[in-house]
């Protein structure tokens, strides 16, 4: 199959155009890394070198698609038999986008581990579908460099259309019951009491927005990859989906300190209120634990105004 010749106004555009996000969505990630290490030194150095790890590979994937455009834009825009063939650059970036959704989706898989009091079969899916998603995404970008793909048309062919299908697929159900599961959770660690079940509500509402925002670039890009699949089109897609997963993961670190001070707010106001009624001198208040997240429901509390320390919303930690 010899199509007409790829030009910059087809598609070569759009591929440069997901490079600027790209690029943007990088310099974000930056900005939070920065944060992340100077307001939570105090965070396990295993989590720090993991967020070090893949703040790296995302500058790397930025640096590999920039030279895949290049090649395209600059060394050999003039010449419509190189423009019809995947270099090297376009091809790893499918394996190097694959590897850093698999760290980050399995980061959250640690993350529910967690706050389902070690649900093992839950963790099980979301490993099972973050590792196949990655097996899918390896073997496709495998094929391009043994040769099997030696054109932009032959990315039609049934066998990588299977391929790809799989990776985005996978990405696509990964997301969904990572977020379905999380807001499962927190639903479930409703109190009763209005205080605490409006944080409980705003966490919820942050994951299922974050979790949406990856989910739909995956749609996205199982749709427009389908729709025109030999040409770059979908790879201007590809471009974003690394680095809206990266950035959905530091959020979720990064907005910590918010929701541990709200945890504390609500605590304050029992402890006024046992302080009025009683008529005790309280010197200090029970210190906030160092990383709260997710609240759930204690037999102590009875009502909001209960009159000890100890009847204040349970967190569970992360």
């Amino acid at each position: 199959m010899v199509g007409p010749p790829i030009t910059l106004d087809n598609t070569l555009g759009a591929a440069l155009i997901g490079l600027v996000l790209a690029t943007l969505l990088f310099g974000i990630l930056t900005l939070q890394c920065y944060i992340y290490f100077t307001d939570y030194p105090e965070d396990r150095r295993i989590v720090k070198g993991f967020i070090g790890f893949l703040w790296f590979f995302n500058g790397a994937h930025v640096a590999i698609i920039a030279a895949g455009i290049y090649h395209y834009l600059i060394k050999n825009f003039t010449d419509p038999a190189a423009l019809r063939k995947p270099n090297w650059a376009i091809i790893l970036h499918v394996f190097l986008n694959s590897f850093i959704a698999w760290l980050v989706q399995l980061f959250f898989a640690w993350r529910v581990w967690g706050v389902s009091q070690r649900n093992k079969y839950l963790t099980a899916v979301i490993v099972a579908l973050a590792c196949l998603q990655f097996a899918f995404g390896t073997k496709s970008s495998a094929i391009g460099f043994d040769g099997n793909v030696s054109s932009f048309d032959t990315v039609g062919t049934p066998r990588v259309e299977f391929l790809m299908g799989m990776y985005f697929g996978n990405t696509l159900l990964c997301d969904l019951v990572i977020t379905s599961s999380l807001c499962f959770i927190l639903n479930k660690s409703r109190t009763g009491f209005k205080r605490t079940d409006s944080i409980i509500n705003q966490l919820m509402l942050f994951s299922l927005s974050t979790g949406i925002v990856t989910s739909i670039f995956a749609v996205v890009n199982l749709v427009v990859f389908f729709t025109m699949p030999t040409n770059l089109v979908h790879l201007a897609v590809g471009f974003l989906l690394s680095k809206l997963y990266s950035n959905s993961l530091l959020v979720h670190l990064n907005i910590r300190d918010t929701i541990r001070h709200k945890i504390s707010e609500s605590r304050g106001v029992n402890v006024a209120s046992t302080r009025r009624r009683s008529g005790a001198v309280i010197s200090n208040m029970e210190k906030t634990e160092p990383v709260t997240i997710f609240m759930t429901r204690t037999s102590e509390v009875r009502t909001d105004d209960s009159p000890s320390l100890a009847s204040s919303p349970k967190v569970r930690h992360i």
